[in-house]
């Protein structure tokens, strides 16, 4: 089958990350950072039946009021996550229109992060690096751990900011690819971590 190349199907990760979290028929409309916190959720939960016709429905298929599920270290209550879903994103048709709706809250849901801004600040602080890293620890060894820096109009210190880089962004070959994995991660941050 032939993508465009502004089909988020088309990234073989995306694919993968589906094929992990349940039997699809149709790779949904995600992209990969939407997906691997969507994987985060259906690692959780139980499989579902569809359609799911209400937000009353999902909740006692998920097991009721009351219920909690473990999310990325993180206790969460069904109701909690289903009190974001407005009423029209029901009916969930299939897996698919469920995972694509999700995808749609955690866009929605997350800060957002004036990114300009906050790259001329970080060039500054970064401005010494030595490259490739390889690891967060490498990063860390780079930096001064206790120094804090300007983020998002608070002050944190640099092992704060390290242990929000995702695993999988390293290696950082140049500075350039420093900047555009950077800048995917605060686009993209992932709403269910735990502190």
């Amino acid at each position: 089958m032939a993508y465009s190349r502004l089909d988020p199907r088309n990234n073989q990760r995306v694919s993968e990350i589906v094929q992990r979290i349940a039997h699809v028929n149709y790779i949904p409309l995600v992209h990969e950072h939407d997906m691997l916190e969507i994987e985060k959720v259906f690692r959780s939960i139980p499989s579902l039946d569809f359609p799911i016709n209400s937000a009353a429905e999902l909740i006692e298929k998920l097991g009721g009021s009351g219920k909690e599920y473990t999310i990325a270290e993180v206790n969460v209550d069904p109701m909690r996550m289903i009190k974001y879903m407005p009423s029209y994103y029901f009916p969930i048709a299939s897996i698919e229109n469920f995972i694509e709706k999700l995808a749609d809250l955690i866009r929605d849901n997350r800060k957002q992060v004036d990114v300009p801004r906050e790259m001329e600040s970080i060039r500054r602080y970064v401005a010494h690096l030595q490259f490739p890293i390889r690891s967060a620890e490498e990063l860390s060894r780079q930096m001064n751990e206790n120094e804090q820096y300007a983020f998002q109009g608070r002050y944190v210190n640099a092992r704060e900011m390290i242990k929000k880089i995702p695993e999988e962004v390293f290696p950082f070959e140049s500075p350039e690819d420093f900047e555009m994995k950077i800048m995917s991660v605060m686009v993209n941050r992932p709403l269910i971590v735990r502190d």
